[in-house]
């Protein structure tokens, strides 16, 4: 499914590299000893604040993830009311999810939304974020260690 929506691109932040794909990628085991983690949505922001525009939603052009279903869009559809979900997956098998943007943007902060409403949202306890401008060549940008929960993260200083 593709969206398409007309906006101007903002400037980009200061001291930060631009990419149009980021990916989430779980590290370890997180969830009852398996490799699972299932959100309603991940904002990005070039903001190192979480605010201003959501740049995931705004400019998405499509969305990936290694975890077998057709749903991985909704991750980043700025619905609340939809999600996606790793599935169980055996210890050590990790999964992860990227999105590709309509051009390149400088994500500085994002807040991900585990969707406790739906009785299964947790965010990956250890998880890397990347960002590629191929979509091939992946560059670390944060390794994120917190504590598992059920409510709302946001991390800053991504990059």
């Amino acid at each position: 499914m593709l969206r398409w929506k007309v906006s101007l691109k903002p400037e980009p932040a200061s001291g930060a590299t631009e990419y149009s794909y980021y990916r989430f990628r779980c590290t370890a085991d997180n969830y009852n000893g398996d490799a699972r983690w299932g959100l309603t949505e991940i904002y990005g922001y070039e903001a190192n604040d979480n605010t201003g525009t959501d740049v995931f939603a705004t400019y998405f052009l499509s969305a990936l993830a290694n975890s077998g279903t057709n749903e991985d869009h909704k991750v980043f559809d700025g619905n609340t009311g939809t999600y996606w979900d790793s599935f169980p997956q055996a210890s050590g098998n990790y999964r992860n999810i990227y999105v590709r943007m309509t051009g390149a943007y400088a994500v500085r902060s994002i807040t991900m939304d585990p969707g406790p409403n739906f009785g299964f949202g947790w965010i990956a306890q250890q998880f890397v974020v990347e960002g590629s401008n191929d979509g091939s060549t992946w560059d670390l940008l944060d390794t994120i260690d917190q504590a598992n929960t059920y409510a709302n993260q946001s991390f800053t200083d991504i990059q």
